[in-house]
This record gives C-alpha cells, sequence and structure tokens, in this order.
C-alpha cells in the first residue's frame, strides 16, 4: 500500500533542522512534497532544499477560503496542495494555518511527528527535541507540550 503524500510548510523544515533532526522527516515518510512559494522561501533564506524533498506546482486554482484567510504564502499553497492530493497529511505549524486546514477537512502533523519518530526508533526521547525547538522560539502550549510528551512516555515536566 503507497503512502499518502506528505506536504510541508517551510518553517517545519527549519525548526527540525535548526535543532539538528532535520533526519527525521524522511526516516518516517520517505518523500516530502513542497508547493512553489515554499521552496522559493527556502532559496529566499539562502538554503537548498534536501534531496529528499519534492517541488509540486498546484494544478488548481486555490481555494478562496484559502486566499481570503491571509497567511503566508507557503502555508496558503501547503493547504491548497494538501487539498489537491488525496489522503494527503500536511505539517503545519502555524496556528490559523492549522485550524483552517482542519476546518478544510486536512489531516494535520506537527510536533506530534516527534513522537513518531521516538516510536520508531528514528529519536531517542522526545523531551530534548520539544526543548530545544521551545529555546529556538517554537510556539507550543503547555497543553500541547504535555500531551506530546505523555504520547511519547516521557509524563509530564
Amino acid at each position: 500500500m503507497a503512502r499518502p503524500p506528505v506536504i510541508a510548510d517551510i518553517s517545519a523544515l527549519i525548526s527540525l533542522g535548526s535543532v539538528g533532526q532535520l533526519q527525521v522527516p524522511p526516516a518516517l515518510f520517505g518523500r516530502i512534497t513542497v508547493p512553489p512559494a515554499v521552496a522559493a522561501e527556502a532559496t529566499h533564506r539562502g538554503s537548498t532544499l534536501p534531496s529528499w524533498v519534492d517541488v509540486r506546482p498546484l494544478d488548481r486554482t486555490p481555494d478562496a477560503r484559502v486566499v481570503t484567510a491571509h497567511l503566508g504564502a507557503g502555508e496558503s499553497e501547503a493547504i491548497c496542495l494538501g487539498l489537491e492530493l488525496e489522503d494527503a497529511w500536511v505539517i503545519l505549524d502555524d496556528g490559523e494555518a492549522r485550524a483552517l486546514a482542519r476546518e478544510l477537512g486536512l489531516r494535520i502533523l506537527g510536533a506530534a511527528v516527534l513522537v513518531e519518530a521516538k516510536r520508531t526508533g528514528h529519536l531517542a526521547q522526545v523531551r530534548p527535541t520539544l526543548d530545544a525547538l521551545l529555546a529556538r522560539g517554537f510556539r507550543l502550549d503547555r497543553k500541547a507540550y504535555d500531551r506530546i510528551l505523555k504520547a511519547a512516555s516521557e509524563g509530564q515536566s
């Protein structure tokens, strides 16, 4: 059975890279797909996309609900691409983008990918990575932090 496509916004890749965990997405998902706006954002930041990232243009006119949401270009295109690709998972960290994507029926991934990385043996512990992400400005409320640690069997702090 084929894996569902996984689409990412640039912030997820930047965040994981900033804490030395950029190996997690390909270990879990194989290839990641990004829309052109995400690729452009990476280039604008002076980065190159990893070899396991595919750029895929949108095939349809963007959904009006996404356009009027006033999200960043990468987030908007990631959501629109998620709507185009059947059974896709979308990695987003922005709260407004996540809420809209859920409203539109998309399956969302976020910091919980770290739990899956631990479960599959690609990460020894979740807490150090979560703490490092928070120290670098990643936004995660206390309830979500505790929920992720509980799911990773690392208890609450």
